[in-house]
């Protein structure tokens, strides 16, 4: 343990000293982005899963489309399951963008895998998986996890496992994306955001089509929408749902991108459905360019919000 903490002390520096100029190493946040550089190239890249007690806390929540509601994670009981992941699926993040504010840090991921072993009883099929993951992870006082929101293609990675038919086609490749700078700050960015979905949780209109360029492109799973109208609507859409209330909404900003991690709860339509509600996971990454949004990237749990919202033709 004592060698573990020195590595994780040691990441802290470099990821404080060598991160580019316009990071937040100067605020609390530098421990936070090296938890996370500990857990995509230690953790996750070299399979080293003795890590995650000094990445995650005892009480660490997570919410995926797994466990839409929250699971809390022992991460000392969590080390055999992730054994039995690598063993099976072993994902790599071959690509990726940190951005940190605050006390919480977004990660923009990329993960590959060959299905090489036996995943929750199904049998591998010895074919290559790749796909985005989100990430928006919140952090205690001593820079270790507490919960993270966390999305990725549930239907596209159904389909691979054989858990769902196969209906719809995703081209999956990374997103061409890339950390820079613009003439405003990231306070800015996150007040922008911040009215939008505090609009959302009030009922009003979900976004003000001036906060965007008149040429934003939004990317969705199937095909991308060009002009603010177009994603406003797709904001409506979301708001309209019945019994739409947020639980949790995180929004990250690092210089001209932001990432923005929501728990929202809908109605049921199952009346079997003790709780009376649905939690739907919705994250995105916008990017600005002098103080409006030029391009969006949404992932969400999409076998939930299609069940409720079917995908347009």
């Amino acid at each position: 343990m004592r060698k573990i903490m020195c590595l994780l002390f040691s990441l802290v520096l470099v990821v404080a000293f060598v991160a580019p100029v316009f990071a937040q190493e100067t605020d609390p946040t530098a421990p936070n982005r090296a938890n996370i550089y500990l857990f995509v190239e230690y953790f996750r890249n070299r399979n080293m899963t003795d890590l995650l007690p000094v990445i995650n806390s005892a009480d660490y929540m997570a919410y995926t489309p797994f466990s839409p509601d929250g699971a809390l994670s022992n991460p000392t009981d969590a080390i055999p399951g992730e054994n039995d992941m690598n063993a099976a699926f072993d994902l790599d993040f071959t690509g990726y963008i940190i951005l940190a504010e605050g006390n919480y840090v977004g990660l923009i991921g990329y993960q590959e895998a060959d299905f090489t072993g036996e995943l929750f009883g199904t049998p591998p099929n010895g074919q290559h998986f790749e796909d985005q993951i989100l990430f928006a992870t919140e952090f205690d006082e001593n820079g270790m996890a507490t919960s993270d929101i966390e999305v990725w293609n549930p239907i596209r990675f159904n389909q691979f496992m054989g858990w769902a038919p196969v209906e719809y086609t995703f081209n999956s490749q990374p997103w061409d994306m890339r950390l820079g700078s613009t003439s405003t700050t990231p306070s800015q960015h996150h007040a922008t955001l911040q009215a939008l979905w505090d609009a959302l949780s009030s009922g009003g209109s979900a976004a003000d089509a001036n906060a965007y360029a008149a040429d934003v492109v939004t990317h969705d799973y199937l095909a991308d929408v060009s002009g603010a109208e177009a994603t406003v609507a797709m904001y409506d859409a979301l708001a309209g749902l019945d019994g739409f209330t947020l639980v949790d909404t995180r929004i990250i900003c690092e210089g001209d991108l932001c990432l923005t991690g929501v728990v929202t709860s809908v109605t049921a339509t199952d009346p079997a459905d003790e709780d009376g509600h649905v939690n739907i996971l919705w994250m995105a990454v916008q990017r600005f360019v002098d103080g409006k949004i030029a391009e969006e990237w949404w992932l969400y749990d999409n076998a939930a919000l299609w069940a409720f919202l079917p995908p347009a033709d």
